[in-house]
């Protein structure tokens, strides 16, 4: 192969490989959590705001080492919402908005220097004006689907997925978190995903979140408030 030829091929690898390198990798086996294959209890901090701007992004990872040092290894941030927030961070048609993805990375890639986990939050409805009325059960399946092919493309392991904050959706539009659990599941079954609403958890789903009922089949998380 020529010298050129060679040069050329390097450069296609660096064009087309992953465009981040985690170290570590958040897993469910059983009841129970790891974080690369060590038992894992989450312990978490709501941030759900954190995308709404440059500066509340850079404010978060600024702070995450002081955070951590008080016991802190979770954050959850959320790409649509929260109230008070109103981030739209999903386009009409499901798909991540850039701005907000970008956001969502710095934060994801903090975390994973230093041994944090992210609880990548989906729709979050209720009174939010970061929601779509628009929104059929399609969109948002495309939503959670979107996100865990975003997070798997740029080999993001150190979270997890929140597909409807207190099945807010499923209440006001009857979308089934079930089917949107499926959806993204079939993109990458890898990337770990909860059940955050009345009742237990489907069979699909990775864990029981928050509003969920305590299963004694799957790990539960309290990511909104205290045990």
């Amino acid at each position: 192969m020529k010298r050129s030829s060679i040069i050329l091929f390097a450069f296609f690898i660096l064009l087309t490989g992953k465009s981040f390198s985690g170290e570590y990798i958040f897993s469910v086996k059983g009841t129970k959590t790891y974080l690369n294959n060590k038992e894992f209890l989450v312990i978490g901090l709501r941030c759900s705001n954190a995308l709404i701007s440059d500066e509340t992004t850079r404010n978060l990872i600024e702070h995450l080492d002081l955070y951590q040092s008080f016991g802190v290894n979770t954050v959850s941030v959320f790409f649509q919402g929260s109230r008070f927030g109103d981030v739209k961070g999903y386009n009409e048609d499901g798909s991540l908005n850039p701005l907000y993805s970008k956001r969502m990375a710095k934060i994801i890639e903090a975390c994973d220097d230093r041994g944090m986990v992210v609880l990548v939050g989906c729709l979050y409805w209720g009174g939010s004006k970061g929601k779509w009325e628009s929104w059929t059960q399609k969109e948002a399946n495309a939503a959670v689907a979107n996100t865990v092919k975003w997070l798997s493309e740029n080999n993001y392991r150190n979270v997890f997925v929140d597909p409807d904050n207190e099945g807010m959706a499923n209440r006001a539009k009857g979308f089934s978190i079930e089917e949107m659990i499926a959806t993204g599941k079939n993109v990458d079954d890898k990337i770990i995903i909860g059940y955050n609403n009345h009742g237990f958890p489907p069979t699909n789903a990775d864990l029981a979140l928050h509003f969920s009922d305590k299963p004694e089949y799957k790990h539960y998380i309290e990511s909104e408030g205290t045990m």
